[in-house]
């Protein structure tokens, strides 16, 4: 699915507000935000550089609580996903009845496909993976048109 850059920044500022609102409610609603941009991207930049958006979502199996995969999840980002070429940004937040959604931006299709590949290589992969119900799990990207 390819979108303009308008509905890319509008989809960004309404997700943004979300999030933010979704922080100040009750504990078994919140949403956590983790942000990590390349050094050489700041602010405004951080969208114009994205040309993809991956949409990871799904609920973690009943054993897994909220607060061991939310310092699992953010260990993944800062170890492993900000580290890969062509990373803009990456947002995760939690839903209610174990609910995750992971949203990151690209630089390029190739940098997003290269991530999965190095990733599914990572020691803490099988981890990651493993607080997943699978079955629920789905994964999209879209690409910017211009």
């Amino acid at each position: 699915m390819k979108i303009s850059k308008a509905a890319l920044l509008t989809t960004v500022v309404i997700s943004t507000f979300a999030l933010t609102a979704c922080n100040n409610l009750q504990p078994a609603h919140q949403a956590q935000k983790h942000t990590q941009h390349n050094s050489h991207h700041q602010g405004a930049d951080v969208v114009s550089n994205a040309k993809v958006i991956e949409i990871a979502s799904f609920k973690l199996k009943p054993s897994i609580s909220y607060d061991d995969f939310a310092v699992l999840d953010h260990s993944v980002e800062v170890n492993h996903v900000a580290k890969q070429k062509g990373f803009v940004s990456r947002e995760s937040a939690m839903g209610e009845n174990g609910e995750w959604v992971v949203v990151v931006h690209w630089e390029t299709l190739a940098d997003a496909d290269a991530s999965m590949t190095s990733f599914t290589k990572t020691p803490m992969a099988a981890e990651f993976m493993g607080s997943i119900d699978l079955e629920t799990m789905a994964m999209n990207r879209y690409t910017l048109v211009d």
